[in-house]
């Protein structure tokens, strides 16, 4: 994408007033413009100046709009800190312990949010094809994985505490 020098310093200006964080704003300025060029967006032969609101409306859009994809990849609720693990010499106690926690809210959560959220986690999610199996909007199943996840990082966090 052919953009000015001039043009990229004042979306990073226009990233950091954004984001109000630094990494997250270059993360924010660098994801939107992938993401423009990954879909082929014909802006390349705008005036600077209208490149410019192009992107800064994106980038307000992305950080801003739950169903977009740098929401759901940057700034949606996951629970980050939980990393699933093969053998104990891998990691540290701490997260041991979070996996633990997690494994045992998962535990406990209806068969069916369960099955969901494992195939959440796998990486690979298309929010199209499992509304289309679960008869559903794709906004309600946005919401419905969002409650699934608040449960787990309720408990999560909960355990936690109280074990200090």
């Amino acid at each position: 994408m052919n953009i000015s020098n001039d043009t990229y310093q004042r979306l990073v200006i226009s990233a950091h007033k954004i984001a109000r964080s630094s990494d997250d704003a270059m993360d924010l300025l660098h994801f939107t413009l992938e993401y423009l060029h990954e879909k082929n967006v014909l802006i390349f032969d705008l005036p600077e100046a209208e490149k410019f609101s192009y992107i800064n409306r994106a980038m307000y859009m992305g950080y801003h709009f739950k169903s977009s994809p740098y929401f759901r990849k940057y700034r949606s609720t996951t629970i980050t800190y939980v990393e699933y693990v093969d053998s104990v010499d891998d990691v540290q106690m701490n997260e041991v312990l979070n996996t633990e926690l997690l494994d045992i809210a998962m535990s406990r959560l209806p068969e069916h949010e369960r099955f969901l959220i494992n195939a959440y986690l796998q990486g690979d999610f298309d929010y199209q094809y499992w509304s289309s199996i679960a008869d559903c909007s794709v906004d309600y199943l946005y919401t419905y994985i969002n409650k699934i996840k608040s449960k787990l990082k309720t408990y999560v966090v909960h355990c936690k505490t109280n074990n200090r």
